[in-house]
């Protein structure tokens, strides 16, 4: 029978398990880097050619690369559903598989829980568990599967032993969809078949049915590094260095001590450095007290200690540390009694401290999943426009690409253009593959020896790299011709002049255009070629927001309002986490004489990005309503008025706003501040604050 605190702490953990689901349907799949989608070009690959790749079948580089594909069926899996429902069957693959997950966590932490327990820090260390995982699970890759088998090996080995005949079943599905992880999988196997031949000779007793019904499968789980297509050519795989790797690739970067002390905390969540320092302190901790009070298993100890050389190894390895680190913390919490803890502070306190605690799993959930991305794909860092161009021009041909982004170029090219190479390093492009073609995007030399060496068709580069544009004005056979919100795509035109002649932009420079404010671009005085261009551009790729954003600046400026609202809800579509849309929509509503509808759009943007500016459109909005009690709480929060950059024509709003709400004693002060900065040759604002009457303003002014 399950005692009250269990059922109230246990129903606690499940509620806060399905507010997570709920936020993460919602969630789309996103670009935080773009290793998806060269999973989902080699599942195309293999049902379009019956094969496993066993080389860089998409890049140009020569001589192509071999290639052990060691999660070729994930590759499969995630294609097939991607085929079958788009993105919106990977958002759901995605809730499924962190639904198991979670599942497990719940049943490894309140699963068996017999007598008084600590059921209050049990269910913190379950929401910090869950919490943990929930940003690795933002993306699609096989990581999502290897935490979830390792959790179920550990579960049916501490509490189910009697279902080890599943483990060979898991063990080759985990080698096929994960291969390059074996050895955290043997890890696990040698560590509870030590333990169970410690046990035995310890009791010194002959080998039972009951030892057999575990250590057979254990024993043949083994096999499963070579029950794959690879057979031994998997085995060397983990141990390919990765020392050059962790210089340009951050997850495999070396654990760093210094990042043990950070805890910060912001808006009531901890940080995830901060979550994840938690963790490992109440890790170490309860291994501590399972050594000190000679509780701790030998399978555990193995675990713990194989789970820290990892972590050693790199940052990437915290998870799998985590999870490694469960049996430990698991077999440690009856340590701690409810007893002991209810003598730390009276009961009203607790019960405060306790309902405080739990809140605040909750405001990290919302923290994490606040301001979604367009659902259910976000094109957000992703070169999606220079790939809908290249598949509308459709000539093929090699194209020079960075390797940060050549996972979704790839997908969006082959098998029509092959690209120059992904971050599949070092276990496909090696290092040197690597050096090569990001200096060719840093270094004039490299990059000639590049075009002298392959002639690319196309190059594609990042927006914000203007050195390169630059270090291009040496190869005068390239020519830009299009641009989405991250690339802008170059093409030979001795191979393509065609399209040289017909999509090369002339009028202006993506790469500064992107970077231009919204002031500097309504102050362009001759836009109509820039107009003409953009219009063709955003005709190829309507989800252009850099375009989205000139057209509609544009029409404004012709008193086309509709049409430059148009624009701007295309980029609201695309982007509605950012708050550019929303502002720039309230720019045109309010110069259109909508102040009611601008007001709405300036505080969406609020809740996107808090600052001053945004504040400042606010307070101008409600004082054209002449709502002046509002305009003045606002433009106060607004404007710094001992900066330099508040001008004496913003400050004449907020006094006038202080004089008709009273504030005479404020609008003197602001005044005596405004008026040294009027220069005299400015006679309509001298006018204006003459006739503001600010106590001794006319004879100051006279």
């Amino acid at each position: 029978m399950m005692n009250k605190p269990y059922n109230t702490y246990a129903a606690y953990a499940g509620l806060f398990f399905l507010f997570i689901l709920y936020h993460l349907f919602q969630w789309p799949i996103t670009g935080a880097d773009t290793d998806l989608w060269y999973h989902l070009n080699s599942g195309r690959y293999i049902f379009e050619n019956g094969s496993i790749p066993k080389d860089s079948y998409f890049s140009f580089i020569q001589p192509p690369r071999e290639w052990v594909d060691y999660f070729w069926l994930f590759q499969v899996v995630v294609y097939k559903i991607f085929h079958l429902f788009d993105y919106y069957g990977l958002v759901y693959l995605r809730m499924v598989i962190f639904s198991v997950l979670a599942f497990f966590i719940f049943l490894f932490f309140f699963g068996r829980q017999e007598g008084e327990r600590p059921h209050f820090l049990i269910a913190l260390v379950f929401c910090l568990y869950v919490l943990f995982f929930i940003p690795r699970y933002h993306l699609i890759r096989p990581h999502m599967f290897t935490y979830l088998f390792v959790l179920i090996f550990l579960y049916i080995l501490e509490f189910h032993r009697e279902k080890s005949f599943l483990i060979p079943v898991v063990a080759v599905l985990w080698m096929n969809l994960h291969g390059i992880v074996y050895p955290l999988m043997l890890l696990m196997i040698f560590a509870y078949l030590i333990e169970a031949f410690y046990r035995i000779r310890r009791e010194k007793r002959r080998m039972l049915r009951s030892d057999l019904s575990v250590i057979i499968p254990l024993v043949i789980s083994m096999g499963a590094v070579y029950a794959t297509p690879h057979g031994h050519r998997l085995t060397w795989i983990p141990f390919v260095p990765t020392g050059f790797a962790s210089l340009y690739i951050k997850e495999l970067q070396p654990f760093s001590f210094s990042g043990l002390f950070s805890f910060t905390i912001t808006n009531f969540c901890p940080t995830y450095p901060a979550m994840f320092n938690i963790l490992l302190i109440m890790a170490a901790v309860f291994f501590i007290i399972a050594a000190s009070t000679r509780t701790l298993r030998i399978s555990h100890l193995i675990l713990f200690a194989g789970g820290t050389v990892l972590l050693l190894k790199g940052m990437r390895f915290k998870y799998e540390f985590m999870l490694l680190a469960m049996p430990v913390i698991r077999a440690s919490l009856p340590a701690l009694s409810p007893e002991h803890l209810k003598k730390v502070m009276p009961r009203p306190v607790n019960i405060i401290l306790i309902g405080f605690i739990l809140l605040i799993p909750l405001i990290c959930v919302r923290e994490i999943f606040d301001n979604s991305p367009r659902f259910p794909f976000s094109h957000r860092n992703l070169p999606h426009g220079v790939g809908v161009f290249l598949n509308k021009i459709n000539r093929g041909g090699t194209v020079l690409n960075h390797p940060d982004r050549g996972g979704y170029h790839q997908w969006m090219l082959y098998p029509r253009y092959k690209i120059t190479m992904d971050m599949e390093v070092p276990f496909l492009f090696t290092n040197e593959d690597f050096y090569v073609v990001n200096n060719a995007f840093k270094n004039r030399l490299f990059l000639q020896r590049f075009i002298e060496q392959y002639d690319p068709s196309f190059i594609t580069v990042s927006i914000q790299n203007t050195f390169f544009r630059d270090a291009m004005t040496s190869f005068r056979q390239y020519r830009i011709v299009f641009f989405d919100d991250c690339e802008v795509l170059y093409v030979n035109s001795g191979k393509h002049p065609d399209i040289s002649e017909s999509y090369g932009i002339s009028s202006f420079d993506p790469f500064s255009l992107s970077q231009t404010s919204i002031a500097a671009i309504k102050a362009l005085k001759d836009h109509a070629p820039i107009m003409k261009e953009l219009l063709r551009i955003a005709e190829v790729y309507p989800d252009n927001a850099v375009a989205n954003n000139c057209l509609s600046i544009f029409y404004a400026r012709e008193g086309k309002y509709e049409a430059a609202l148009s624009y701007i809800d295309n980029i609201i579509m695309n982007y509605p986490e950012s708050a550019t849309g929303y502002i720039l929509k309230g720019d045109i509503l309010q110069e259109a004489g909508r102040l009611d509808d601008a007001l709405r759009n300036y505080k969406k943007a609020l809740r996107r990005w808090d600052v001053a500016e945004i504040y400042r459109k606010v307070g101008m909005v409600y004082y054209k309503q002449k709502r002046f009690g509002d305009a003045y709480k606002t433009l106060v929060r607004a404007m710094d008025v001992y900066s330099i950059e508040t001008t004496y024509k913003d400050l004449y709003y907020l006094i006038d706003s202080a004089l008709r709400t009273g504030k005479k004693r404020e609008a003197e002060i602001l005044f005596r501040y405004a008026h040294q900065s009027i220069p005299s040759s400015d006679g309509e604002w001298l006018r204006r604050y003459r006739e503001l009457g600010v106590g001794e303003g006319k004879k100051i002014l006279q």
